[in-house]
């Protein structure tokens, strides 16, 4: 079995590596565009229980390829759409609840978006505490184009980043944009033309933040978590995901995704 219990291992779908006080949490599906599914989220939540314990203020998460993370893979979107809904909810709500740990770390955390992201993937950059973003990389704001309702509490997430008035408009009209457009809309603190660039600008971030008084930035990402509970939230997220998930709506989305086409809906 792969060393999932110490997450080091440089050839498994997620591991992660510390240096002076950084962590660096990759992931490493590059051939799926890092999409996830039910069992790469547990992975996730197991390693977030470990990162804990681990000696670093700043935890810096990344994707390896070309993509940052493309959301849930179409297998395991398929597989819940054939579900009844109540069964289907249940397993959205462990699925993003096991990536929203990432908000409960104590160390300061940064998406380093280095490519094309959409559907949980944005939501794991907007969970995040702070987001570098390659001018070139692909946001893709598209639940709505495949048929769904956005997931993983994003929709309450965007409304902080954005303003309640522009993440209206980004969730209804499913649009794609750029790394570019969300940091002219003041949601990254930094963003670069080229991947070295990008690389430079994360390191340079998460060395300013060492600087820091490390109790007073836990504390500060203990009260926005408070104040932004999402809990409740989630619970009738989900509801509303599992019901356009299993509609025929839902369907037609995924399967317009299959044939390559746009969806026909009702």
């Amino acid at each position: 079995m792969a060393r999932y219990d110490t997450f080091q291992d440089m050839n498994a779908e997620l591991y992660f590596e510390t240096r002076e006080n950084i962590t660096r949490v990759y992931f490493n599906r590059p051939e799926k565009l890092n999409a996830f599914n039910l069992e790469t989220s547990e992975r996730f939540a197991a390693l977030i229980k470990r990162l804990h314990k681990e000696k670093s203020r700043v935890v810096i998460f990344t994707g390896r390829g070309k993509a940052f993370c493309a959301g849930a893979d179409l297998a395991f979107l398929e597989s819940c759409a054939r579900l009844p809904q109540a069964k289907a909810r249940a397993i959205l709500k462990k699925l993003y609840s096991n990536y929203l740990t990432l908000r409960t770390l104590k160390q300061v955390t940064i998406a380093q978006v280095n490519g094309a992201v959409a559907g949980g993937g944005l939501g794991m950059v907007l969970a995040s505490d702070l987001r570098t973003l390659l001018a070139s990389a692909k946001v893709a704001f598209n639940f709505v184009k495949i048929g769904l309702s956005p997931g993983m509490g994003i929709l309450k997430m965007s409304e902080g980043l954005f303003g309640p008035a522009r993440a209206k408009e980004l969730w209804l009209l499913g649009r794609t944009y750029t790394g570019a457009d969300l940091a002219q809309w003041g949601a990254a603190s930094a963003c670069e033309a080229t991947p070295e660039a990008l690389e430079r600008a994360t390191n340079s971030l998460a060395q300013e933040l060492l600087e820091n008084a490390p109790l007073g930035m836990e504390f500060i990402k203990k009260e926005q978590l408070w104040k932004d509970a999402l809990s409740p939230y989630l619970a009738f997220n989900c509801t509303h995901q599992a019901r356009c998930l299993t509609s025929a709506q839902g369907r037609e989305g995924l399967r317009a995704i299959q044939e390559r086409r746009k969806p026909r809906f009702e």
